[in-house]
């Protein structure tokens, strides 16, 4: 014999009541409760200044308008050759699988900036090497 199942009795105007306020709590954590959403930071002034630095050719444009964060934190990490191509790798390569990726522009932007980078910070066989591939 199956159990049969209660419903409460609740009028139309109170089911909408209920769902919008879950729909507001959803939103506010952002997409299907994973992360908050992202607040919006400005481009700094040491940004700019980095990029201004930078060859015309290779300014990350695309990726200040889109993704601020990201292009300050690039501007910070610049001249740390080991955190900024590091940083330049994780942004280019999806290490956890399942990931959007950038848009193209930004996407072409970034891999031109980690060409140039790698150029002017080429890589230094450390002793390190060696042992860590033991």
């Amino acid at each position: 014999m199956q159990a049969t199942i209660e419903f409460e009795k609740v009028s139309f105007d109170e089911a909408r009541k209920a769902l919008d306020t879950q729909t507001r709590s959803d939103e506010a954590k952002g997409w299907r409760g994973e992360r908050a959403p992202e607040r919006i930071e400005p481009l700094l002034e040491p940004t700019a200044r980095w990029m201004e630095s930078l060859p015309g050719c290779l300014r990350p444009v695309a990726l200040a308008r889109d993704f601020s964060r990201i292009a300050n934190r690039l501007g910070d990490l610049w001249k740390r050759p080991a955190q900024c191509d590091q940083y330049l790798q994780d942004l280019l390569l999806d290490r956890r699988g399942g990931r959007k990726g950038f848009p193209s522009a930004v996407a072409t932007e970034l891999s031109k900036l980690a060409e140039h980078y790698a150029s002017v910070h080429p890589y230094r066989h450390s002793i390190w090497d060696d042992v860590l591939r033991k």
